[in-house]
């Protein structure tokens, strides 16, 4: 946790932003070093760049001020992440690539934000996450999501 506090500073002052302390632990139950990093309620205004290649399991960014996800950012932070927690952000628009390589994704909270199905989710935005099974969108500027992507009827929403 030092180390993260430490790479947080120097993150600050060489243009990442502001200081921000995110919980960063191994997931114990698994033998190949996957992590959970907890980066909720820190005011961030972006996804930190400190966590890329941290092979990260799960990431909680709820509850902060994200107004975009990137293209590819989360991929790159790790292609193994099961759980993302984006909800009570202030999001507006996706990226098509937003989620792309995310393949093992399982439960995707983007509930709470300024999204619109109709609108702010872009083609193909949910084209790699096979292994998806629970969309949360609850909350957000229009939450008809089974008339806008009725292949996905398999998700819980």
């Amino acid at each position: 946790m030092i180390i993260v506090s430490i790479i947080g500073l120097l993150l600050s002052i060489f243009g990442e932003g502001n200081l921000m302390q995110c919980f960063i632990k191994p997931n114990n139950k698994d033998s190949d070093d996957k992590t959970v990093v907890d980066c909720s309620s820190q005011n961030l205004e972006k996804i930190p760049l400190f966590l890329v290649g941290l092979n990260v399991k799960i990431l909680d960014l709820h509850n902060n001020v994200i107004k975009m996800v990137p293209a590819s950012i989360l991929s790159n932070i790790s292609s193994n992440m099961e759980f993302l927690d984006l909800s009570h952000n202030q999001i507006e628009k996706l990226d098509k690539d937003s989620f792309f390589g995310l393949v093992k994704l399982k439960i995707l909270k983007l509930g709470h934000n300024k999204l619109c199905l109709h609108s702010d989710y872009p083609e193909g935005l949910f084209k790699d996450l096979g292994a998806l099974q629970t969309l949360y969108t609850l909350g957000n500027k229009c939450t008809s999501q089974h008339k806008f992507y009725p292949d996905m009827h398999f998700l819980s929403y």
